[in-house]
């Protein structure tokens, strides 16, 4: 089976003491908001607390950059808020990373240099777990 599909990740902070919040509004909301959108193959929350400071990525696997469009607005390269998020983020960045990636392969997409998009190359056939952030993995 050969795997194509994009990925999305995007990372936000918040105060320590407003992780656990956010962590159920993201498993309760957006999680299942992107896991909904037709072409959508899987949405992860991974949350980092170091400090007073606590890091999130939403890690987001897509079958083509014309599904995330259908989540995100026509503009990929601008995340996409929650009107809870304000109540949460230290400050919201605009530029999630976008990925393209093949099993096995890298996909090289010629004229991006100084973008976000950059190179992936995936081994296995589905992105079943994450090991990231001290092992932390919400689905």
């Amino acid at each position: 089976m050969e795997l194509n599909m994009v990925t999305r990740i995007w990372h936000g902070a918040t105060p320590a003491t407003k992780s656990d919040e956010y962590l159920t509004l993201m498993r309760t909301v957006a999680i299942p908001d992107y896991r909904s959108t037709p072409g959508n193959k899987g949405a992860y929350a991974l949350r980092r607390v170091e400090g007073d400071t606590a890091h999130f990525l939403m890690v987001t696997f897509w079958e083509s950059e014309d599904a995330i469009r259908v989540f995100a607005g026509d503009d990929i390269s601008v995340a996409k808020y929650y009107d809870f998020d304000k109540n949460f983020l230290l400050k919201q960045s605009r530029v999630p990373r976008i990925t393209r990636c093949m099993k096995g392969k890298t996909l090289k997409r010629g004229g991006l240099e100084g973008s976000n998009v950059s190179h992936l190359t995936l081994t296995h056939d589905r992105p079943t777990k994450l090991f990231a952030l001290r092992g932390a993995m919400h689905r």
